[in-house]
């Protein structure tokens, strides 16, 4: 989860953001005539993307390495981010409702019987 404090910084970066994405989503680009208006947000998107962690990881001094490589780091968080959270969920509720490949049981089978007999040997079940 990007941090932010919930009382004073996300009300303002909100509202900020909350215009933005209205403007390009319902005034700019959702126009129901034109096909291509989903490419056409998903441009604008990356746009707005680029140029606001761009501009707001920008150093005084000027970029260098490091503040390129913050810049990605916190573009690779949030793609994590919302893998973990949104992506990782929805495929999992496809699979129970189509059915898993078939090339992914067997390798997953050893992968969960390799964790569960190390869990079994770092807490081995002792009786009464």
């Amino acid at each position: 989860m990007p941090y932010t404090d919930p009382k004073l910084d996300r009300p303002i970066i909100d509202k900020e953001i909350d215009d933005l994405v209205y403007k390009f989503r319902y005034n700019y680009y959702m126009d129901k005539e034109e096909s291509n208006s989903h490419k056409r947000v998903n441009g604008a998107a990356n746009y707005i993307i680029t140029r606001i962690i761009l501009g707001c990881l920008k150093p005084v001094s000027g970029w260098n390495y490091e503040s390129l490589s913050d810049v990605v780091k916190a573009l690779e968080s949030s793609k994590a981010e919302i893998q973990r959270r949104l992506l990782a969920p929805y495929e999992d509720m496809k699979i129970d409702e189509n059915g898993d490949l078939n090339e992914f049981s067997e390798p997953l089978q050893e992968i969960y019987n390799h964790l569960l007999t190390e869990s079994i040997k770092k807490n081995p079940i002792t009786g009464p």
